[in-house]
């Protein structure tokens, strides 16, 4: 059995990703096909949750704490969820992978520091194709506040949101000879993302 695609999707918060996920699943499910896995991080599982609550302010935790619960969610979903559908031949849509760690934890630890913490993952798989949903920091935040309700996650600041941008553009920048990212434009309407998404995998 051929192995399936593990496809990530990075971005800002209110970048549009996780709406694009939702429609590269829909356009790679095909009639009698394995269907394909949507999945994402901070994962379902129960460092997830502990993280979930960290975001939400439910709780609070040491910054460098807080990066490394993610590493080790990171790893649990890719031993427990990602490699396992892999296997099955279904490809794995995962919403957030380690660089959202090189970027959101970014000015917490240096980067390598950060890689080091995620090596378990990383070096367990990486990516077949990273798609990075480029879209602007005010663009960003006006969605956020248009589209909840709620109050705003802890990292759902606009100066937070332009420091993650740099480190997104940073980690990619180093890691440009080992990951294969492709920048998408956040600024076209979702169904111009998921085209672009899908013109690139069927190369």
């Amino acid at each position: 059995m051929k192995q399936g695609r593990f496809i990530v999707l990075e971005g800002l918060d209110g970048s549009g990703k996780s709406t694009a996920a939702e429609m590269l699943k829909q356009a790679l499910t095909q009639p009698g096909g394995a269907e394909p896995l949507l999945t994402r991080e901070p994962s379902d599982g129960p460092i997830g949750r502990l993280i979930r609550q960290a975001l939400t302010r439910e709780i609070t935790l040491d910054p460098k704490t807080f990066t490394l619960l993610f590493a080790a969610d990171r790893y649990e979903h890719v031993r427990n969820e990602v490699l396992p559908a892999l296997a099955e031949g279904r490809d794995v849509l995962c919403d957030r992978y380690y660089f959202s760690n090189l970027a959101y934890q970014g000015d917490v630890a240096p980067f390598e520091t950060i890689l080091g913490f995620n090596s378990l993952a990383r070096d367990t798989i990486t990516p077949d194709i990273v798609f990075f949903i480029d879209t602007p920091p005010e663009e960003c935040m006006r969605r956020i506040h248009s589209g909840r309700n709620v109050e705003d996650e802890l990292f759902e600041r606009i100066d937070k949101l332009k420091s993650v941008q740099s480190l997104y553009m940073a980690a990619f920048e180093r890691l440009k000879e080992e990951e294969n990212v492709i920048c998408i434009d956040g600024m076209l309407p979702p169904e111009g993302v998921c085209g672009e998404m899908m013109s690139h995998l069927q190369k």
